[in-house]
């Protein structure tokens, strides 16, 4: 998978960086895990595996994520270990 990603704010410099390093050290690699549901999502967001959660979405695609990040940042409050939610 190709991604093409402009480089505007803190993350996105961030991930230029590290990008920029690979192609210096070639024994490196940048993995990510994308998954992504289309419809109904189909990620089981109660398992505690994610630890990052990117939701992306736009227009009416707004309102499952939106429930999805307040039912998330109330399993964080009961305990759940989450480092971040990035919302778009």
């Amino acid at each position: 998978m190709t991604l093409h990603i402009k480089s505007v704010g803190s993350w996105t410099s961030q991930l230029y960086s590290l990008a920029k390093n690979d192609e210096v050290d070639s024994d490196k690699q940048m993995i990510a895990f994308v998954e992504g549901p289309y419809g109904i999502p189909s990620i089981n967001f109660e398992s505690e595996c994610y630890r990052i959660i990117v939701l992306i979405s736009g227009g009416i695609g707004v309102t499952p994520n939106q429930a999805i990040c307040n039912d998330l940042i109330d399993a964080h409050s009961k305990g759940r270990k989450m480092l971040k939610i990035i919302f778009i």
